[in-house]
């Protein structure tokens, strides 16, 4: 029997496909492009098609789909993000429950395994639609939510409702909508569409942030920002149903593939858990996203409540952390591609401590420079952090089993956050305003930064376990960091000597 050629992906078995390409649960992703699809996998090597309908049938599939992400931005721009800040601001939510709102999209992880049933059952274009479609129209009672004559208690308890219904759903379309893709785009044109419909997501996430942010600042001047907060829900319901309309059109995953995905294997599932391989990066997952959690529902209400900043200005440090995130993105998918995904997880994870502590140094006088900093480092750190995050899976769970074992890992990074985000709100609402920490007077908030520093500065060694055939040593991402900062200093040196001629 002739041999497989070292690039041809191993024969699939019968579990592969069920979600294929799960969305591993990475925090830290910024608003625009904030889920990121591009990463998704295919669940095998697909050729492209070969008659000139099936050409013409995809290229209108991704030029779709590529319209479906651009819109899709639009409703994370108006409800979403900072947008979600601002509700709960404008009903006077508690800390705890501010926590509990950004933990939602975290705690619905659990629908993963679920979803995966559902996907291989039904098939991933059927539910893609679905659960996008309720996870996307979710919203439209926020129109009124503003002016219902209830008291302010129920308000805020239709707010929670419609924002977990809204996270829960939109995990099951992602996970559908993910598995599709990945059947529909061969793989030999993946790369360079996912990468352009990635740069059309983000510019349309930063023009729907920026606007948002703008429109909600000068209403919150002129005293009308129920109607703004309404009309922007009213955006993002009209923006859904746009959203579905690009969705059923576009093409659906061959009967021959649909039949091959059914079926949901118990045991894979379970395996999956209690594989010791497995073990070090569920650790970690937990740890980690523990640490991430206690604090990442306070920096926008930091932002808006003690450094007095509008959501304008808010939507623009997103959009330039997502920027930043895009332009190093490459970067370190080359370095990964030379040492490994373990070692540069090791690299950003004993880094990305520092983040939380910028937050130590902006007040009212001081803002931007604190800010240019966060954009530098966050931007720079997570997007190493995100690619490693996503790799590491791929490269370690077995291939027949590795769905299972991304929604595991899903599943125990979406609790873990949703835990220590509540944790984070009870502290936020204990501790007094202002709080002595070794001489220095510190925000109550900036109590939370300094705990979640703690925690990933404590949570970072348990990368270390961590196995990935074929990595290379940590030793080896300083080499190639030194090379290159020793190449780039020549480069220099060579064009100011010529200058100087």
């Amino acid at each position: 029997m002739p041999s497989r050629p070292p690039n041809e992906s191993p024969p699939r078995t019968q579990h592969e496909p069920i979600v294929a390409g799960v969305p591993v649960f990475r925090p830290g992703s910024a608003v625009p492009a904030s889920v990121p699809p591009f990463l998704a996998r295919p669940v095998r090597e697909i050729a492209p098609p070969r008659s000139l309908r099936k050409k013409r049938q995809l290229s209108r599939t991704l030029r779709l789909s590529s319209l479906e992400g651009m819109t899709a931005e639009l409703i994370t721009s108006t409800v979403g993000g900072s947008m979600l800040v601002a509700w709960s601001i404008f009903l006077g939510c508690s800390p705890l429950l501010i926590a509990l709102l950004g933990a939602l999209p975290f705690l619905a992880q659990v629908v993963q395994f679920p979803a995966a049933w559902l996907t291989s059952s039904f098939g991933s274009k059927r539910v893609a639609i679905l659960g996008y479609t309720i996870g996307r129209l979710v919203y439209l009672p926020l129109v009124a939510l503003p002016f219902l004559p209830v008291a302010q208690e129920v308000q805020r308890a239709l707010l929670v409702a419609i924002a977990g219904l809204a996270a829960a759903f939109t995990v099951l379309g992602t996970n559908a909508w993910v598995a599709w893709m990945g059947e529909v785009v061969p793989n030999a044109v993946r790369g360079r569409y996912f990468g352009r419909r990635l740069s059309l997501v983000t510019l349309s996430g930063a023009a729907g942030t920026l606007s948002a942010g703008l429109l909600l600042d000068l209403a919150r001047r002129g005293g009308w920002e129920a109607w703004a907060l309404s009309g922007l829900a009213l955006v993002a319901c009209i923006a859904g149903g746009t959203t579905l309309l690009f969705l059923r059109r576009q093409q659906d995953v061959p009967v021959e593939r649909r039949r091959a995905a059914a079926g949901f294997d118990v045991r894979a599932m379970v395996a999956a858990v209690r594989d010791p391989a497995a073990r070090p990066f569920l650790r970690y997952q937990v740890a980690w996203n523990a640490a991430i959690g206690v604090s990442a529902s306070f920096f926008a209400v930091f932002m808006v409540q003690d450094l007095k900043l509008g959501f304008a200005l808010i939507a623009l440090h997103g959009v330039a952390v997502a920027g930043m995130r895009v332009l190093v993105s490459p970067h370190w998918g080359r370095l990964i591609d030379r040492v490994g995904a373990r070692p540069v997880l090791v690299l950003c994870s004993f880094a990305l401590p520092v983040v939380p502590l910028v937050w130590l140094l902006p007040t009212p006088r001081m803002v931007f420079f604190p800010l240019a900093l966060d954009v530098l480092l966050a931007g720079s750190l997570w997007a190493g952090h995100v690619l490693a995050v996503f790799e590491l899976p791929l490269a370690t769970a077995p291939r027949d089993r590795r769905p299972y074992y991304l929604a595991a890992y899903s599943t125990a990074g979406g609790l873990a956050f949703a835990a220590a985000s509540v944790v984070g709100g009870l502290l936020a609402g204990a501790l007094p305003e202002t709080v002595h920490v070794a001489g220095a007077a510190l925000d109550k908030l900036q109590v939370l930064f300094v705990i979640s520093a703690a925690g990933r500065l404590l949570s970072a060694p348990l990368a270390l376990p961590i196995r990935e055939p074929g990595s290379r040593p940590l030793e080896a991402v300083w080499q190639l960091l030194a090379d290159r900062v020793a190449l780039h200093r020549a480069q220099l040196a060579r064009a100011f000597a010529t200058a100087r001629r």
